[in-house]
C-alpha cells in the first residue's frame, strides 16, 4: 500500500481550458516531489486532453451523490493509500464523498469554493446542521475560500473555525500604500472568460456609468469570447 494521495475532483472538461489542465498538472508535480501522489478526477475529457487514457477517471456531472459510483470508482482508489486527502472544487450539494472519508478512516476532505451563494432565511439552521456533519466526517473538515468575500460567506454557512481564505489574482497595495498613488487616471484589468457568469456585463455597465460622471478610467479586457458581443 502507497503512503499518501490527493484524490482532486473538477467540474471541468479536461482539454478544453488550457489553465484548467496546467494548474492541476503542476498541483500533481509539486505534490510528487513531496512523495504524495495527485489523481485527478473530471466531468469528463475532450479529445484535445493532454491526460493518458490510463490515468483518466470520468466523473460525470452527480457522480459524487451517487452511492454506488462512489463504491465503484473512488473507493478502490482510495484504499490503495494509507492516508487520503479528497479535495472537491466546483461541486454542489448533494456531494456524498463523507461515506468514503468515514470508511477509509485516515482520510480527509477539503472543499475549496470560488463562488458565492445567496444567502437565506435559514442559514443559521443550515449552518448548525453542516457543523454536526463536520464533527462526524460527514462533510469537508477544512474550507477554502478563494476570495475574503467567498471565505466570509462560507463562516456563515459552515463552523467557522474550519474555513480560510486563500487569495488568487494580483494582491492590491495596502490602505497606506495607496494613499499616496494619484487618484486619477485610473485602469481596470478583467481576465477570464468574456461569459456572464464571470460578471463581465456588470463590469462594462458599472464602467460605462463612471465614464458617463466624468471619471477619467479605462478598463482592458483578456480573455476568450465573443468581440461582437461587446
Amino acid at each position: 500500500m502507497r503512503r499518501a494521495a490527493v484524490l482532486t475532483f473538477i467540474n471541468t472538461i479536461s482539454g478544453r481550458y488550457r489553465w484548467w489542465d496546467e494548474f492541476p498538472a503542476m498541483i500533481g508535480e509539486g505534490l510528487r516531489r513531496a512523495g504524495v501522489e495527485h489523481v485527478t478526477f473530471r466531468r469528463d475529457y475532450d479529445p484535445s486532453s493532454l491526460e493518458p487514457p490510463e490515468a483518466r477517471h470520468v466523473t460525470p456531472e452527480g457522480s459524487l451523490g451517487n452511492l454506488r459510483w462512489l463504491r465503484d470508482n473512488v473507493r478502490p482508489v482510495a484504499n490503495h493509500f494509507e492516508q487520503v486527502i479528497f479535495h472537491t472544487h466546483g461541486h454542489y450539494q448533494p456531494v456524498l464523498l463523507g461515506q468514503e472519508v468515514w470508511r477509509h478512516r485516515r482520510a480527509r476532505w477539503f472543499w475549496t469554493e470560488h463562488r458565492i451563494a445567496d444567502g437565506s432565511r435559514f442559514d443559521s439552521l443550515k449552518k448548525t446542521a453542516r457543523a454536526l456533519g463536520q464533527r462526524f466526517r460527514l462533510l469537508p473538515d477544512r474550507l477554502f475560500g478563494v476570495s475574503e468575500a467567498g471565505a466570509a460567506r462560507l463562516k456563515q454557512q459552515f463552523r467557522e473555525s474550519s474555513v480560510q481564505c486563500i487569495r488568487t489574482g494580483v494582491r492590491l497595495l495596502p490602505a497606506a500604500a495607496r494613499r499616496d498613488l494619484p487618484p486619477l487616471p485610473r485602469r481596470a484589468l478583467f481576465v477570464g472568460r468574456l461569459i456572464p457568469e464571470k460578471g463581465v456585463w456588470p463590469l462594462l455597465r458599472g464602467m460605462a456609468l463612471l465614464r458617463d460622471r466624468g471619471v477619467d478610467v479605462t478598463l482592458s479586457l483578456v480573455g476568450p469570447g465573443e468581440p461582437k458581443e461587446l
